[in-house]
């Protein structure tokens, strides 16, 4: 859930569950463990060893599951937002300009996961999160979200998207963007963890 704002939350949670006997099998976090809702970090102020946790809470059978979204913030010190401008891997407006949204990060660029090339890319950062015990991915705001007062709550449907080498607008690309997405997700994990099932839970 949306609040868990640090280990202590987590582990209090964890302890109420086994203090009233409930089963629980898995804590999903929500993106306050980022840092600044950058995808693909962790705030080390708030989860100080991330590893730790998820092999105490491993230890207990609990799986830890972390949200990720495909907003990048725009943030030229912020390294995947560097690496994605330079492989050219962000969704862009008619006039090749890089679609800018606003999201939980603030001004952010999307990822074309309809590009073979951008899932791959993506796919690489979820060693990070694996790294630190995470067992599965929720994927949420992948619609994708883009936080307007004035036009639909997503793209523009202008944005162009590479459609596996077609080409082609955000009407086409929209009802796509989700599954293309958890296609990157699930073929990072195959790849980066094959001895494992893949566990993804996409909105």
């Amino acid at each position: 859930r949306w609040g868990y704002k640090s280990e202590e939350d987590i582990r209090e949670v964890v302890n109420g569950f086994q203090q009233h006997d409930l089963p629980l099998d898995v804590v999903h976090l929500d993106i306050d463990y980022m840092q600044g809702f950058r995808v693909f970090t962790v705030n080390e102020q708030r989860y100080p060893d991330l590893k730790k946790l998820t092999a105490d809470l491993e230890d207990q059978g609990i799986k830890v599951v972390t949200i990720l979204d495909p907003g990048v913030k725009m943030d030229p010190l912020y390294d995947v937002y560097r690496q994605g401008l330079a492989g050219d891997m962000f969704c862009k407006l008619p006039d090749g300009k890089v679609f800018n949204g606003l999201v939980w990060p603030g001004w952010s660029v999307y990822p074309d996961f309809t590009k073979p090339e951008a899932r791959l890319w993506w796919g690489g950062y979820y060693s990070r999160l694996l790294d630190e015990g995470v067992a599965g991915f929720w994927h949420d705001m992948n619609e994708p979200a883009s936080m307007s007062a004035f036009t639909e709550p997503t793209l523009p449907r202008v944005v162009r998207h590479d459609l596996e080498g077609h080409g082609g607008d955000h009407q086409q690309a929209h009802n796509l963007y989700g599954l293309t997405m958890a296609q990157a997700g699930f073929e990072a994990q195959r790849r980066l963890r094959p001895d494992k099932r893949p566990w993804l839970l996409t909105r």
